[in-house]
């Protein structure tokens, strides 16, 4: 199961994991001139980034016994015997913009998840995609 979170609204947290931070069908963004705020959905007109966590949820279970602290990196991983194999997924999703002219363009994109040494890190923080090479669609 996957799941996509948008953004914390809380000033000292990246991403909160909790219901109301699920994005269900869209996540939008608006762009502004200056002084943007990417807590409240905003992006530079110049240049920008789109956050969002993407989490494979439920992939095992494991119960701890109380007298051991139980680590979230990839040891919890080794200690439900699950392989690094057991977890990759794809995800795909459009990305659509509509310019201040009312024109809408659209491309889709496809990630192979995780990247990176998930059984040493345990999760993967900051996938940097550069979409210059993508096709954008005029859509309207």
């Amino acid at each position: 199961e996957i799941s996509y979170y948008k953004l914390s609204e809380k000033e000292d947290t990246l991403f909160e994991y909790i219901d109301e931070n699920i994005v269900t069908d869209k996540l939008e963004f608006t762009v502004v001139d200056q002084n943007a705020n990417i807590k409240n959905g905003q992006i530079n007109k110049c240049e920008g980034q789109i956050s969002m966590s993407i989490v494979n949820n439920n992939i095992a279970q494991y119960k701890s016994k109380k007298e051991t602290e139980l680590a979230f990196d990839g040891t919890l991983l080794d200690k439900a015997k699950i392989e690094p194999d057991d977890i990759k997924f794809k995800v795909s999703f459009d990305l659509v913009i509509i310019t201040q002219k009312n024109r809408t363009y659209k491309t889709s994109l496809v990630f192979d998840l995780p990247t990176g040494n998930i059984q040493e890190n345990g999760f993967e923080l900051n996938q940097n995609v550069d979409i210059t090479q993508s096709k954008f669609e005029l859509v309207k």
